[in-house]
This record gives C-alpha cells, sequence and structure tokens, in this order.
C-alpha cells in the first residue's frame, strides 16, 4: 500500500485477511478448540506465519494452533489424519514444506482433504475440499491480472493502468463438505452461495 512505483511498473492487488477464516471457523464449529496452520518455510510464507501468529492472538484463549512450516509434507499429512476432535484445518499457503521440498503440484489441497479427519477452510480452493466462507475468487483475480497483461503488451503505459483490490467475495460453500462435516446450512450467513449440491 505505501509501495512506489515507476512509469515502467504497475500492480494487481489483493488483500488477504487469515483471521477471517479462522472466525468463520468458529462460527460454524463454534465447538473448535485447536487449528492445524498449513504453511510452508519459504521467505513468503514465513511473512504470513509471523502475521498469522500476531493475528491470531486474539483466539488465545480460545484457540490453540499448530503451524506445519518445520514439518515435511508427509508430516502434514499424518497430522491431518490425526487430529483430535473438535480441530478444524486451515491451509494457508504451501509452497516449500518444512524440509525444503517444494510443493508446486495442483495436488496439494486434493492430498491433504483426502488425509483431512476435521473439516479444512482456506481463502482460496473452492471445490478441492474446502468447506468455504468468504474466499478470494482466484477466477476474477487471473482475469484481472489477464486483463492488465494484455493492456500493457498493447503498449499502454503501465502507470497509467490502475486496478482495484481485490478483497474476499461473497460467501461461498461446498454443499458436499457441509454434508461431510454435519454443518447446518441455517448458519450460514444471509445471500450465501452453496456449490456442488
Amino acid at each position: 500500500e505505501s509501495g512506489t512505483f515507476s512509469d515502467n511498473e504497475t500492480w494487481v492487488a489483493t488483500q488477504h485477511d487469515p483471521a477471517t477464516m479462522i472466525e468463520e471457523v468458529l462460527r460454524l464449529l463454534p465447538d473448535t478448540r485447536t487449528v492445524l496452520v498449513v504453511v510452508g518455510s519459504s521467505q513468503v510464507e514465513q511473512f504470513w506465519l509471523k502475521e498469522m501468529k500476531r493475528d491470531f492472538a486474539r483466539f488465545g484463549d480460545r484457540l490453540q494452533f499448530i503451524w506445519t512450516n518445520e514439518l515435511s509434507f508427509a508430516e502434514i499429512l499424518e497430522r491431518c489424519r490425526t487430529m483430535p476432535e473438535r480441530s478444524a484445518i486451515f491451509f494457508a499457503l504451501l509452497s516449500l514444506d518444512g524440509r525444503g521440498e517444494p510443493r508446486v503440484a495442483g495436488d496439494t489441497l486434493t492430498l491433504i482433504h483426502d488425509a483431512a479427519n476435521v473439516p479444512m477452510f482456506a481463502l482460496y480452493g473452492m471445490g478441492q475440499g474446502i468447506v468455504g466462507g468468504p474466499m478470494l475468487s482466484i477466477d476474477v483475480l487471473s482475469r484481472t491480472t489477464a486483463q492488465v497483461a494484455l493492456r500493457v503488451l498493447a503498449g499502454e503505459s503501465p502507470a497509467r493502468i490502475k486496478t482495484a483490490t481485490q478483497r474476499a467475495g461473497q460467501p461461498t460453500y461446498d454443499a458436499r463438505e457441509l454434508r461431510r462435516w454435519n454443518i447446518d446450512e441455517r448458519l450460514l450467513p444471509p445471500a450465501s452461495i452453496v456449490m456442488f449440491r
């Protein structure tokens, strides 16, 4: 937000607020006591780890957080298989596991979902095992980014291209996950979208 850009630069910005998804976990599953936070060990992931630890401190009286930044992907999957009752998983970001192995495959969310014995939440990934909530639309972000790129390729000055910061959109949920975890749809906010009925 405070960055300066040259005439040859532009941006497509997003606003991430992981704490809103923890609030969503507590709203839909108020008995939750433990949250496994899936986050990796890359430089970007370490930035978000610090941000989340700071932001999640407000839940300290209600929740215990388990962080995966020092675990291998196999160890993360094992944790997901053996979570205690009244737990949830929050998938934040995983591009490099705690052993330095990259996780670039698109099946990361699916593998975690298949192993999980508790509900999984994330800021994106609808249709890949996420319960849902106020999520960032990857489709909208991709379209916006492509439009900006096309404008630059057409010769428009990047400094003249301004886009609004993308925030979490309308709350969206996966009906399959709501059924799997016995989450009552009456708990969803008004005007929610329920997909995959």
